[in-house]
């Protein structure tokens, strides 16, 4: 464990000498790519390798590379107020561009830093119409399908159910189509999850529409196609989720509690902490199904401590609540 730290420190300490300019030459756009490449989503140390890349393109007025730079500094750096500063900065030089995809590109970025990062859903809408706007003559279809899911994403969120299916069907079709048609793997395997997530969230949809046996042909669908998926371990993790509540709408609730412990295990790891509200909101139901009070107000608690530290809330948790004071009340009695 020492040695590998003591690597760690020399890599990291040559990386500073690059910086400084004293002990390597400049670096391509590739090469720096490939520093900041191996942070996660939202480590801000990657940003000092982001800076840099930034700093390349700005002296080079590269407007390509600023755009890039840009996206990957919504990408790597920590807190919303920041990435909706560099979405405007991205924006602005996507304009100057002149490059209709780009600029579609940039404005659907903003709308994922509302929708996700900020859950803001009326900013994420009217910034995802203006992507659609400068997508709808664009000749990448991926792009134009990126921007259908996402806009049937914040329509399902606000409620607009039967245009969020219209939006989800359609990028689900697309999807489907060039999983099966495009040879390279990488590809191959970003549309397939752009399929499984369109049909899964059509299905939530149907959910709300009490459309049931088109949801539960969904799920089923789903969980079908990920079996031995391990590169699609996040859609599985939906997918069990969606059966557990399917199994519990039916009755069965000792059935929907293995799904969703299994839903459960799976968003930990991947930190879906958004969908793991839901589900431990759903295993609570499943306790009290099973007459086990005890257990279902401490996932019930669960929800509450995610929501207060992610500010993330859907209309069919409500009953948590409801269910927490009626407890807080009885004890009191």
């Amino acid at each position: 464990m020492h040695y590998h730290n003591r690597i760690l420190l020399l890599i990291f300490n040559l990386f500073w000498c690059f910086i400084d300019g004293h002990q390597f030459p400049e670096r391509s756009y590739k090469e720096i790519a490939t520093l900041f490449n191996a942070y996660k989503e939202n480590d801000e140390r990657a940003m000092v390798f982001v800076n840099l890349y930034l700093k390349k393109a700005k002296s080079e007025h590269n407007l390509k590379k600023l755009i890039r730079g840009y996206e990957e500094a919504i990408y790597y750096s920590e807190k919303p107020e920041r990435k909706l500063l560099y979405a405007d900065s991205a924006i602005i030089f996507a304009i100057k561009s002149g490059d209709e995809d780009k600029i579609a590109r940039s404005y659907l970025g903003k709308g994922i830093v509302y929708y996700y990062n900020r859950r803001q859903y009326k900013p994420a809408l009217d910034e995802y119409l203006i992507a659609f706007k400068y997508s709808k003559n664009s000749k990448d279809l991926y792009l134009r399908n990126k921007i259908t899911y996402h806009l049937g994403m914040v329509k399902s969120y606000l409620g607009y159910y039967k245009e969020a299916v219209e939006h989800f069907f359609e990028a689900g079709n697309y999807f489907e189509k060039m999983a099966k048609d495009d040879e390279n793997v990488t590809v191959k395997i970003n549309n397939e999850r752009g399929y499984f997530n369109s049909i899964y969230r059509l299905s939530t949809c149907y959910k709300h529409m009490h459309l049931y046996h088109k949801e539960d042909s969904l799920i089923n669908i789903g969980l079908a196609g990920l079996q031995k998926r391990n590169e699609f371990l996040p859609e599985l993790g939906l997918f069990r989720k969606g059966k557990g509540i399917q199994l519990l709408r039916q009755g069965r609730p000792v059935e929907a509690l293995e799904q969703l412990v299994a839903a459960r295990d799976i968003l930990s790891r991947v930190e879906d902490h958004a969908s793991l509200t839901n589900v431990y909101f759903y295993i609570g139901q499943s306790y009290l199904e099973k007459n086990d009070r005890t257990k279902a107000i401490n996932y019930f608690k669960k929800v509450d401590s995610l929501v207060n530290k992610f500010r993330f809330i859907t209309p069919e948790i409500r009953s948590n609540y409801e269910t927490l004071i009626d407890d807080a009340k009885s004890k009191k009695r």
